[in-house]
């Protein structure tokens, strides 16, 4: 039986919505280990925004945490990821994502920017500390200078799949590249 150290969620541009990548660490869904960085609002160009907030009910308590949720991303980006990437445990360290993740999403002044610290900058970031092996196409993407898209993200992993590191699986809802042209041009499908 295959073991897993996490799920990828990619969200192509779709209905308005300009993309979306997000990380599961773990094999079990637990909100605190799940990867999605949003800002408090509407992202500008160029502009630092707080790192978006939710409030969690966990051990009798509700704690705030810099980060959103699964359910909360299905809602935003108007429904199930269109791709997800299981990756495998002997290729990516789960404690060393986690260790990256909480040093990321507890940092006082978390911000998100939407070129160069979004959504697929956070989760690059997570899987270049975990991955095992030395060919590490994340370190490039997780640098602050790369505009780093779900695109990039999925391009990776797709190299990994290749490798026998990944587990593809590709949502019915996935727009096709081909009706998606602009984007296709864009980079960002």
């Amino acid at each position: 039986m295959v073991s897993y150290s996490g799920i990828v969620f990619i969200w192509y541009p779709s209905g308005g919505n300009v993309g979306h990548a997000s990380l599961q660490i773990g094999s079990v869904y637990s909100h605190e280990n799940y990867v999605s960085w949003w800002p408090e609002s509407t992202a500008k160009p160029f502009r630092k925004e707080r790192a978006r907030q939710t409030w969690f009910y966990t051990n009798d308590n509700f704690v705030k945490e810099t980060h959103s949720t699964l359910p909360d991303d299905i809602r935003d980006e108007e429904g199930e990821a269109h791709v997800k990437y299981m990756i495998k445990r002997d290729c990516f360290n789960e404690l060393a994502m986690l260790e990256e993740w909480f040093k990321i999403k507890n940092k006082p002044s978390a911000h998100y920017m939407l070129f160069n610290k979004n959504c697929s900058h956070i989760v690059a970031r997570v899987l270049n500390a975990g991955f095992i092996r030395q060919d590490n196409g994340f370190s490039r993407l997780s640098k602050s200078w790369n505009i780093t898209k779900p695109r990039d993200i999925a391009s990776q992993l797709n190299t990994l799949v290749s490798l026998g590191a990944v587990t593809k699986h590709v949502n019915n809802n996935c727009p096709k590249r081909m009706h998606r042209l602009g984007y296709v041009l864009l980079g960002m499908r």
